[in-house]
């Protein structure tokens, strides 16, 4: 009796290449924003500083608003950046193997390894 290989659902492969390409996307997005000289980097973080405090001023939190720092800001775009990164290979290694349960630890090993 010989088997026969089930064919891969066509949704399947649009899966896997969208969740590959947005992952290389974030790394390449990631990895383009650490290469920055500090002035161009601390530019982008200043402006959006100043959109998150226009954003609470106008949601009626001044005081919130004044207390958000340029280091806060760089914090919260780092976790921002590595928790999507996560979340993207995660998906990806769902799209791959049908273990994903005994797949998990990848991507919580690949955040831990980040500074």
């Amino acid at each position: 009796m010989s088997e026969q290989n089930p064919r891969t659902s066509p949704w399947l492969i649009a899966g896997r290449v969208i969740f590959t390409l947005a992952l290389i996307g974030c790394i390449a997005f990631i990895f383009s924003n650490s290469m920055q000289i500090g002035v161009v980097s601390e530019g982008a973080s200043g402006r959006v500083l100043r959109l998150v405090q226009r954003v609470l001023t106008r949601l009626g939190m001044p005081g919130l608003a004044s207390h958000i720092t340029m280091h806060f800001i760089r914090k919260l775009a780092h976790f921002c950046e590595y928790a999507l990164e996560g979340f993207l290979l995660m998906l990806c290694l769902r799209v791959y193997t049908r273990h994903f349960v005994r797949h998990m630890s990848w991507p919580i090993l690949g955040a831990c390894s980040r500074p």
